[in-house]
């Protein structure tokens, strides 16, 4: 039967169960050890499965052979299981009953059947310890070696060899005698797996194996694996050469089983289901020999373990109907995102993350890696939730939500924990849609107050006249929140508004907002506007101190007014669960609210995607879009640094989700208000939209779709509010829309008092009256009229003999003048250029150590990358190229440029290090030489008693000291410090190695530097 046909018949299998059973399917599991005492009385089966039916559950799946191997019902070829438990069945038709009982209420009933386990090593039971002894798996146990399963201690289930045509045949024959006895509906395979990574190394799989590959396997198990210990202790999985076709083997013989299977089963009964059962976890499932997934994913281009032919052993499409266990505590992302990420499934051999451990992030993984080849029931294990029956009703729902049913494991402990009412209300499907609308009411002092705008964050609807709203939610949202009207205040706690709440729509869909009247006329206010606070130490929160002091003295002046904050992002610098809670003990002094917005420094990095990067700031700050109104004034603060899912990258973008929140958001605007929009990246930092050059400078230092945003704003009196660039600066791009770009609270990154553009510390101050606004720049620790720097002539090495004026808050409707005695002589020319403090402080080794250096490449520019002042971080006077810790020194003359690097501690013609042969491991044959400041106008040779020999080879490489430094704990105290290969080194073989070697370095400019080879 070819696979369209299997396909054909799924659906119409799964369209017959839909029409059997309305709504999703909503599966119980009956297991065979838990409940044998409880369902061994006809009276009581047809009770279970009333209330079964009663709490909405539309199939069972009754287990009917376990992981002892026996079987509850006479069998031709396995044991019966009678007793358990020192309690003994009546003999009754057990399966008869059920089936009945099942069928008498449209029930769907499944026989579930253990495949491979075979005996239970606790009570040491099953034919596995007796007459299928021969068949059991040899486990590679660590530390141990080739084990036969029987003989592991602390193993609970005791697994046969799946490969052994024995034991597939054996198994295929229990399942055809219960399809032609009983009237099943379906057969769920459970545990049709390997035992563990460690199974199965015995002679027979290696004979198997090796047919496969059509080779000989010299070394067994070490060419599939093995077990070595390492430096903590423990003991790491090594792969040999083998090691990926030996994982698509595995997946093989599952596959054909599960193949045979079907074959055997619809020869008997076409319309009889093959159903399974296998854990969600694909991406450590391998372990165990099952691709679960569909053919048509190609596994091997996610995962590093896989061969391109381990896709064609995806068995979705042989099944009629699927369940897999979600078997986690955290139900949403967020709950996973809330928790360590760490965890260890049954059948892992080591601790994993990633999204797909919640539900449902199983759920969304599961649907993708199916494709659609068979619906989905996600399953769950109800005894992870026995302290908490919402995070129960939680869990049925979300498996409800994002898959195609759901799978409850196992009734026991529904009815030890008596939760046969809460399942049923989970299980509503009716109720999961009323649950779905949000509702409450925006209130002042008891009063209902209208034309509120409340929103999830994609979707926006109004207070009605008694201030009651009703919002559609999809579940997908974590915050509802409101536009807190003019005149009305919302609680602040420790500076955050408390705008927004949380939804859990497993406690309640009502939230209620209650307002406070603002005692002062806010059409008259005040912000203050920070950015880049970005502290990276505990000690910059002592620096911090003072500019908080600074806030407090100015907003003690305007005690007449509202007064909030603005802070454009930036808080931390990439620890952001470490520092916010300093950083909110600290800003709690001002005891006024403070909007923020969310900083790229501000965000996680260790999530597949940008929605994993928001989480934590959120679950500190609340949503990274809002909006909020004060007088006339409409304030929008977004979130536009787009996590691009890779390391720290990130870009400036405004999302769809958010932009279309935007439009609904403004909906309620009219046009000619005056508009605030706050966010961390500048939406453009040129007056004129640039040509788009693809290079990460532009793609991060500004909004890349910014355009779209000021079109949409087209019609309101804007200014744009950012940060991000640690410069100050205006930028007007037309008579209703100005950006203010605003330097950074910590200067140069807390190491001086001033910005990279010679703007002091500080911050903006905004006073807003009616439409009007006026605004100036707050230097911290100087009065406010404090607006620009002067040096005097021989200042600046860019003009010497000019005057020169730092006017950092400058646009052109400013007018700069300067006077000689008193008397006015002109206006000064305003330029582009480098502030000489700025200058003198970034070159100053002692106050910075940091050197980003970074201009947009065409093909008159030129880029230099500045080797660190710091060298390895202040481990070692090199850094980790092998260029020594110094700086870059540049000659200008008119358009003329000569440049060097300087190292530190050395003459400036120290230009680069050598090496004798026998020194560099990859070369060991060769001298080297690391010219650290080269560019292709270079030439370096080497010469044999005063004989130019060539040319060196230029090469990718690794610099000797470099790598020895960097691999000495004694020098370097960081784990993640290693040494980096540089485009910079040369090679040559010595044709004489007894000669004198010296190498001939000359420049760009044609200077000449050389030096011997010391042996």
């Amino acid at each position: 039967m070819n696979m369209k046909r299997f396909s054909i018949i799924s659906l119409l299998l799964w369209i017959g169960i839909l029409a059997f059973a309305s709504g999703k399917p909503k599966v119980m599991w009956l297991d065979c050890s838990a409940n044998f005492q409880r369902f061994s009385y006809p009276d009581s089966i047809r009770y279970y499965v009333d209330k079964c039916h009663e709490a909405g559950i539309t199939h069972l799946v009754l287990d009917i052979k376990d992981n002892t191997g026996e079987v509850l019902y006479p069998s031709k070829y396995a044991a019966q299981k009678k007793n358990w438990k020192n309690f003994d069945r009546p003999d009754f038709d057990f399966i008869g009953t059920f089936i009945e009982a099942a069928h008498a209420r449209n029930m769907v009933i499944f026989a579930g059947m253990n495949i491979f386990a075979d005996g239970q090593n606790i009570v040491k039971r099953g034919d596995i310890f007796d007459k299928h002894k021969k068949w059991q798996a040899i486990n590679y146990v660590p530390r141990k070696g080739l084990l036969p399963v029987t003989e592991i201690e602390g193993k609970p289930t005791m697994f046969l060899n799946p490969a052994l045509k024995e034991v597939q045949k054996y198994e295929i024959d229990v399942i055809k005698e219960v399809v032609r006895n009983y009237a099943f509906d379906g057969i769920m395979l459970d545990r049709a797996r390997y035992d563990c990574i460690d199974s199965d190394f015995s002679p027979e799989s290696k004979k198997m194996f090796e047919k496969f590959i059509g080779k000989k396997v010299e070394k067994f198990p070490e060419d599939i694996f093995e077990w070595r210990p390492n430096a903590e202790g423990g003991i790491d999985r090594v792969g040999g050469p083998y090691y990926h076709q030996w994982l698509t083997w595995r997946a093989s013989v599952i596959y054909n089983f599960i193949k045979d299977v079907r074959t055997s089963i619809k020869k008997i009964k076409p319309e009889c289901m093959l159903a399974a059962y296998t854990g969600a976890w694909y991406p450590t499932y391998f372990e165990v020999g099952v691709n679960w997934a569909s053919r048509n994913y190609d596994v091997s281009k996610d995962f590093n373990w896989a061969t391109p032919d381990y896709k064609n052993y995806g068995f979705a499409e042989l099944l009629d109907f699927y369940t897999n266990g979600n078997y986690y505590w955290n139900v949403t992302l967020d709950d996973y995102y809330k928790s360590s990420g760490k965890f260890k499934n049954e059948t892992d051999s080591e601790f994993s993350t990633g999204e797909y451990l919640c539900v449902e992030g199983g759920c969304k993984y599961s649907k993708y890696l199916l494709k659609d080849a068979v619906p989905v029931c996600g399953g769950l294990y109800v005894e992870d939730y026995k302290r908490d029956v919402n995070q129960f009703q939680k869990a049925v729902r979300m498996n409800l939500k994002e898959s195609d049913g759901v799978m409850i494991f196992d009734i026991v402990h529904i009815i030890r924990n008596g939760w046969w009412d809460e399942l049923k209300e989970a299980l509503d499907e009716t109720k999961l849609d009323e649950a779905r609308m949000i509702k409450g009411t925006v209130t002042c002092d008891g009063k209902g107050i209208a034309n509120v705008v409340v929103t999830d964050g994609q979707r926006c609807v109004t207070t009605d006249k008694n201030g009651i709203y009703h919002l559609p939610n999809l579940g997908n949202t974590r915050f509802v929140y409101i536009t807190t009207p003019a005149g009305y205040l919302t609680d602040c706690e420790q500076t955050i508004p408390r705008f927004y709440q949380e939804i859990d729509l497993n406690k309640t869909n009502e939230y209620n907002f209650r307002l406070k009247k603002n005692p002062k006329n806010d059409n008259k206010h005040l912000f203050v506007l920070e950015a880049d606070v970005q502290a990276g130490l505990k000690e910059h929160w002592d620096l911090y101190a003072p500019i908080i002091d600074d806030y407090k003295q100015l907003i003690n002046q305007y005690s007449d007014r509202d007064v909030f904050g603005l802070n454009c992002g930036d808080l931390f610098w990439d620890t952001p669960a470490t520092f916010f809670p300093p950083y909110i003990d600290k800003a709690k002094k001002l005891d006024i609210p403070i909007y923020r917005a969310i900083g790229n420094h501000d965000m996680n990095y260790n999530g597949a995607t940008h929605e994993t990067s928001y989480r934590t700031f959120e679950g500190y700050f609340g949503p990274t879009h809002y909006s909020f109104n004060k007088g006339n004034a409409h304030y929008i603060v977004i979130n536009n640094n787009f996590y691009v899912g890779r390391e720290y990258f990130y870009i400036g973008y405004v999302d769809e989700t958010t932009f279309k929140w935007l439009e609904e958001d403004l909906s309620y605007v009219p046009k000619g208000t005056l508009v605030f929009f706050i966010t961390h990246i500048p939406t453009r930092i040129t007056e004129q939209k640039r040509p788009f050059n693809y290079d990460y400078i532009m793609l991060a230092g500004e909004t890349i779709n910014a355009e779209a945003v000021h079109q949409l704003l087209d019609g309101y009196e804007t200014h744009f509010l950012t940060g991000h660039l640690h410069s100050n600066s205006n930028i007007v791009f037309n008579d209703h829309q100005m950006e203010h770009n605003t330097a950074a609270v910590c200067g140069i990154w807390w190491h001086a008092d001033v910005c990279i553009d010679g703007t002091p510390q500080g911050y903006g101050v905004y006073e807003v009256d009616g439409n009007q606004v006026k605004w100036y720049y707050k230097s911290a620790g100087h009065p406010k009229d404090y607006q620009f720097r002067s040096y005097a002539a021989g200042t600046s090495k860019e003009f010497p003999k000019d005057i020169i004026a730092n006017v950092w808050n400058w646009d052109k409707l400013w007018k700069v003048e300067w006077l000689e005695n008193g008397k006015v002589m002109g206006t000064m020319t305003q330029y582009t250029g480098v502030d000489p403090y700025a200058h003198q402080v970034c070159t100053d080794k002692k106050s910075t150590m940091q050197s980003w250096i970074s201009i947009v490449f065409n093909d008159h520019q030129m880029e230099h990358n500045t080797a660190a002042v710091c060298g390895i971080w202040w481990h070692a006077d090199v850094c980790i190229d092998g260029t020594p810790q110094g700086y870059g020194v540049y000659e200008v003359d008119g358009n003329q440029v000569k440049w060097y690097y300087k190292s530190a501690g050395h003459p400036k013609d120290y230009q680069f290090r050598s090496y004798a042969a026998g020194t560099s491991k990859e070369f060991p044959k060769d001298i080297i030489a690391n010219v650290w400041n080269w560019d292709k106008l270079w030439k370096v040779e080497w010469l044999e008693n005063g004989k130019v020999m060539g040319t060196m080879t230029q090469y990718t490489g690794v610099d000797p000291y470099a790598h020895q430094v960097c691999t000495d704990k004694k020098s370097t105290m960081q784990s993640w410090i290693s040494a980096a290969s540089t485009e910079h080194m040369f090679r040559a073989t010595p044709r004489n190695p007894k000669a004198k070697i010296e190498i001939r370095v000359t420049d760009r400019f044609g200077k000449v530097y050389q030096q011997n080879v010391s042996k």
